[in-house]
């Protein structure tokens, strides 16, 4: 049993095991939040469409059979979504045509596609704008500098992260963003009640969101002249 034990790990499934555990044993080191519940919540919502794809290619491979074209699929699709975007195609009918379920999925994304237009109009080139959820915002912000506060793409926010990915009062008060933009939940109870916050930013916009059947409202927040 034990040399059965050790073949299956010196075959191809043994190598990524292992490179698996080397891969989740260096994030730990990294950062003290990657085993969170909160982390583990958010991966699983990043990775859901690969997930779903390996689920279904799992059932394929099984029997025998493979299917190379769900990968170029997926990248046509990424692509196809861009292109019409460039194109002024508004990003909720973008999405509809490269993925039908999208409202089913993706209810939080006209709310900030509402929440760009309305800061695009007066934002400086090179201007910071703060957000949790950075998905759409990057997309048609371009002209700003986002900065992820959950530290996905933005590697300096890491040391300010709170359980639960809420946005750290330290983290806006050394950065100081033109705006913050993020769902209620990312600013409770630290941020809203911060009197720092309080006194140099300004509540601009909002607009409530259903998430699983529930309303949270999303802000715009503007820091305020000196």
């Amino acid at each position: 049993m034990l040399n059965s034990l050790l073949n299956r790990l010196r075959s191809w499934e043994g190598l990524l095991l292992a490179i698996l555990a080397g891969v989740v044993a260096f994030n730990v080191a990294q950062s003290p939040f990657y085993l969170g519940l909160a982390n583990q919540i958010n991966l699983f919502q990043l990775s859901i469409e690969k997930i779903i794809v390996a689920l279904a290619m799992t059932f394929i491979i099984i029997n025998g059979e493979i299917d190379l074209s769900v990968a170029s699929v997926m990248g046509l699709a990424a692509c196809l979504l861009a292109w019409l975007y460039a194109q002024g195609v508004p990003l909720p009918l973008a999405l509809l045509a490269v993925s039908p379920n999208w409202p089913l999925s993706r209810a939080r994304e006209p709310a900030f596609q509402a929440a760009c237009e309305q800061i695009r109009p007066a934002l400086a080139p090179g201007a910071t704008v703060l957000a949790p959820d950075i998905g759409v915002l990057g997309w048609c912000l371009d002209q700003a500098l986002i900065l992820d506060a959950a530290g996905l793409v933005s590697p300096e926010a890491l040391p300010y992260l709170q359980p639960g990915q809420a946005v750290a009062p330290e983290l806006v008060a050394d950065f100081q963003p033109t705006y913050v933009v993020a769902l209620e939940q990312f600013l409770k109870p630290a941020l809203l009640a911060d009197p720092g916050f309080q006194a140099d930013y300004e509540l601009i916009w909002q607009q409530p969101v259903t998430i699983a059947g529930v309303a949270r409202p999303l802000y715009i927040f503007r820091r305020r002249s000196p």
